[in-house]
């Protein structure tokens, strides 16, 4: 089965590369055509088989990306939840918008919306417009993303007035999502930290996870524990198999025993159906079904070995069910991790095949999880060992004992849930011990060195399996090369200086380049569950090839400028780590400083008159001046000067408008200037800009109807000075060179004027 799982992938990748479809209805007839014009064609049947596959794939897809996208006006109109999810404070919906042409939306609505179900009907007004560009190289394509779904348009609950419709008889789904937050709401009652956990191996539902506890599975490689998988699926199998084994077998009746075992079997599916079901089927829960159903079918049927044809299987109906899954990092990491079972061919002792399912799906998903820039940490396979035996023995059946007596007997299950509380609590310190670095750490390729030393580890357990060691040893030799040649390399040659400006919003995240030098200027904000250092500069650095840092400077202590700093430093090699001088008793700064210093990397605290160089470009540190003090974070800003003979760049931090005066009577001119405190009125005066006599101005903000930046009054400035403006709210990222012939900059959306057409808010156009 897997010739046709993989022609069904292939068209589903096909469609979203090419977007041929609806001209996909065709191939239907080309298919009878060539069935019937070639009926002596060797293979026949399977090219058939592959075309139909492919085509069918294909318009799966299509389905999804040229759904009709919803329009709607003023009034309010009806609408039906597909999916409910809680966010920071508010509720994120999908809905089934009946407006003047229905279509599949995603909303905002208040916190309230979060206790309606699935399948529910209310009544709402919303405002809606397509989904954003992809605004940074590397980073998330919402809008592709969500076309994947079928979904055209997001939007909000206007004036968050959202009201349930009531009706006599509640939908099948609406009555199993009620079910389900009951279930949860046991699992969790909120009275213990480790409650979100429990909901999340119970139910599937990870929203109330804290951002520590998901970062300290994913830093120790065993964030699968919390997504109900193969694992939790299996090891409720097999308990409840076990559970009903052991009393059949000990009943008078010979018919029974004999029957046993089968009973048994087909009692653990139907129990780990209703398991699967309760957490919501997701992708790992529904392939982790999908495979048991099929192995206790062929073990019922006398042939156990058809864990190829199931996973084949699984991946078809994923497909077909959700074809957008083919592009998600989940589905790659289940699919793999399975094969890399299946590859190894665990041996039947429990110890040693723990062992050897930790080592084959580590190195079936190193290369993946690589690719996808999530950290591989290198004692990942230890933690695994350690603590997956824990989960599968004692925390699974825990958190369902415990869910199940606090439904029960809720008064008995209070000091149950506080033993298991303390109980997982002695986990996470040991997951915080088993936590460590990223093994792709300072590696040139680190997917092409991971994806070597996965196929030595298969290549030596084959040879293993059928040759002897000496030939092992031989062969191994040529695999190994690629590590060797891969382990280090430089960072890509530049001719020009370079300056990228990323869109991160309301912040700061700049990437200097010239040579193989590499500078980063702030990582951009993080608050709640975003992190720009995580989710758009480390993308962007791997997207231009940059694997290590000369510096990170991070200009001051304000959370949208050193936010996503601490991600820089945990995931990417930095040589020195420069904070302001004026802020070395500053808590966050010092805190940054220590994690800099764990991770290797020099911090030097910076003052005016210090200097350095950046390939052939020289940089000056202007600002702060050496025994500086002020209670407001922006007056300590580092100001960095960036000259070269083609041309200067100011980095003036969020300095104000009086530390601008004082600067502007001993600053030459500078071509290009990034804008203070993202273009706020209190910076960017007219005396500064004068002093400097910019021909370019760079605006790093964000641009909403609540805080528009640059403020008029700098646009004024701007205008009257005839200075040219960029923007990253309207042009995404921006790559600024300094070339012999001038100065050239380059945006990542190609026109700005799109990002806010009329076409966008009406709902009229397709992606």
């Amino acid at each position: 089965m897997a010739r046709p799982a993989l022609a069904l992938a292939f068209g589903v990748w096909l469609e979203d590369r090419y977007m041929f479809v609806p001209s996909t209805l065709l191939w239907l007839g080309l298919l009878w055509i060539a069935s019937a014009a070639l009926p002596r064609v060797r293979h026949r049947t399977m090219i058939l088989e592959l075309l139909c596959a492919t085509t069918i794939g294909a318009l799966l897809l299509s389905l999804r990306l040229f759904a009709p996208a919803p329009v709607v006006t003023d009034a309010a109109v009806e609408a039906t939840l597909l999916d409910v999810s809680s966010a920071l404070d508010d509720c994120r919906l999908e809905v089934w918008i009946h407006g003047a042409q229905a279509g599949r939306a995603r909303v905002r609505a208040p916190q309230d919306a979060c206790g309606y179900s699935p399948g529910e009907r209310v009544l709402a007004a919303f405002q809606l417009e397509a989904p954003r560009r992809q605004r940074n190289p590397g980073g998330y394509d919402a809008r592709r993303s969500l076309a994947r779904h079928g979904v055209h348009r997001v939007g909000s609950v206007v004036a968050g007035r959202i009201a349930r419709i009531e009706t006599p008889v509640p939908t099948l789904r609406t009555r199993w999502a009620r079910v389900r937050g009951r279930v949860g709401d046991a699992a969790d009652p909120g009275l213990f930290p480790s409650g979100p956990i429990l909901r999340a191996l119970v139910t599937g539902d990870r929203s109330r996870l804290s951002p520590k506890q998901s970062n300290l599975f994913v830093a120790s490689g065993t964030a699968h524990l919390l997504a109900v998988s193969g694992l939790h699926v299996s090891w409720v199998l097999l308990l409840a198999r076990w559970m009903l084994l052991f009393p059949l077998r000990a009943l008078p009746f010979l018919v029974v025993q004999r029957r046993a075992s089968a009973i048994s079997w087909a009692f653990g599916w139907g129990v780990a159906t209703g398991y699967a079901g309760l957490a919501g089927l997701s992708l790992p829960t529904l392939r982790a079904w999908l495979m048991g159903g099929i192995f206790v079918l062929a073990i019922l049927r006398g042939r156990p070995g058809m864990t190829w044809n199931a996973l084949a299987l699984a991946v078809m109906v994923i497909l077909c069910a959700e074809p957008a899954e083919l592009f998600g990092g989940s589905f790659w990491l289940s699919v793999s991790a399975v094969a890399g079972i299946a590859f190894w061919r665990p041996p039947p002792v429990a110890w040693r095949a723990t062992f050897a399912c930790t080592i084959a799906a580590g190195l079936a998903t190193a290369p993946t999880l690589a690719h996808l820039g999530w950290p591989v940490p290198r004692a990942g396979w230890l933690a695994n060992l350690v603590m997956v035996p824990l989960f599968g023995t004692l925390v699974v059946p825990a958190a369902f004992g415990t869910t199940l007596l606090t439904w029960l007997w809720p008064d008995a299950a209070l000091p149950v849930q506080s033993w298991l509380d303390q109980a997982l609590s002695w986990m996470m310190a040991m997951l915080h011990g088993l936590a460590s670095r990223d093994v792709s750490l300072g590696l040139g390729y680190p997917r092409l060195v991971l994806f070597a030393a996965a196929m030595v580890g298969f290549y030596l357990r084959a040879s293993y399996l059928r040759a002897g060691h000496r030939a092992v040893m031989q062969r191994s030799a040529l695999l190994a090369l690629p590590l060797v040649l891969s382990v280090m390399s430089p960072l890509p040659w530049v001719e020009d200086p370079t300056f990228t400006f990323f869109d991160v919003g309301h912040g700061d995240a700049v990437l200097v380049r010239h040579h193989e030098s590499a500078w980063l200027i702030d990582a951009g904000p993080s608050y709640g569950r975003f992190d720009a250092g995580r989710a758009v500069v480390l993308p962007g650095l791997r997207a231009v090839g940059v694997t290590r840092l000369d510096r990170l400077v991070v200009t001051h202590a304000d959370m949208d400028h050193r936010g996503g700093a601490v991600a820089v430093l945990n995931q990417i090699p930095v040589e020195e780590l420069w904070l302001s001088g004026a802020e070395q008793q500053t808590p966050s700064q010092q805190e940054l400083a220590r994690l800099a210093n764990a991770r290797g990397a020099r911090v030097r605290w910076m003052t005016a008159g210090l200097s350095d160089t950046l390939g052939d470009v020289s940089v000056s540190m202007l600002w702060p001046v050496a025994n500086f003090s002020s209670q407001t974070s922006n007056r300590r800003s580092i100001v960095l000067r960036f000259e070269h003979p083609h041309g200067c760049v100011l980095l003036p931090g969020d300095i104000p408008a009086e530390t601008e005066a004082r600067l502007a009577a001993s600053s030459p001119s500078c071509e290009v200037l990034k804008l203070a405190h993202h273009g706020s009125a209190t910076s960017t005066v007219m005396s500064w800009l004068r002093a400097l006599q910019p021909e370019i101005a760079i605006a790093s903000a964000s641009n909403t109807p609540t805080r528009r930046l640059p403020a008029a009054v700098v646009r004024a400035r701007l205008d009257e000075e005839q200075v040219k403006l960029y923007e990253t709210a309207d042009s995404g990222r921006l790559e600024l060179r300094l070339e012999a012939g001038g100065i050239r900059v380059d945006t990542f959306i190609d026109d700005p004027s799109l990002h806010s057409s009329d076409d966008e808010k009406t709902g009229t156009d397709r992606p």
